[in-house]
């Protein structure tokens, strides 16, 4: 089985990180930051005159985009997750930390 997917490049090596990004016609900068001392991953997002929309914590498979936002017309999932996981039973990665970071991708779905 062959699946294509949507994702936002980011490597832990070029964070923190601010990119632009058209979603549904629209520019959305998107910001990765690390925290080195409980070991997770936060994502925020901004419209296109850099006003932050939302933010929240980076989940294994959850989407990040978790609450209501009247500003963000994304219409879609931002979901962290591994490739090899969408075919699998169960999750190959238990959470988001700098060992793993790499290995997954931040989907749009």
């Amino acid at each position: 089985m062959s699946i294509s997917l949507e994702y936002f490049p980011f490597t832990h090596d070029e964070l923190p990180v601010k990119k632009v990004f058209e979603v549904n016609g629209t520019n959305y900068s998107l910001e990765i930051r690390y925290n080195d001392v409980f070991d997770f991953y936060s994502i925020y997002v901004y419209d296109g005159d850099d006003n932050l929309l939302f933010s929240a914590k980076l989940n294994y498979l959850t989407d990040a985009l978790d609450a209501v936002c009247e500003e963000l017309k994304i219409g879609r999932h931002i979901v962290p997750l591994n490739e090899s996981d969408v075919s699998r039973d169960y999750s190959e990665i238990g959470r988001i930390g700098k060992e793993n970071f790499d290995t997954m991708k931040i989907c749009l779905i």
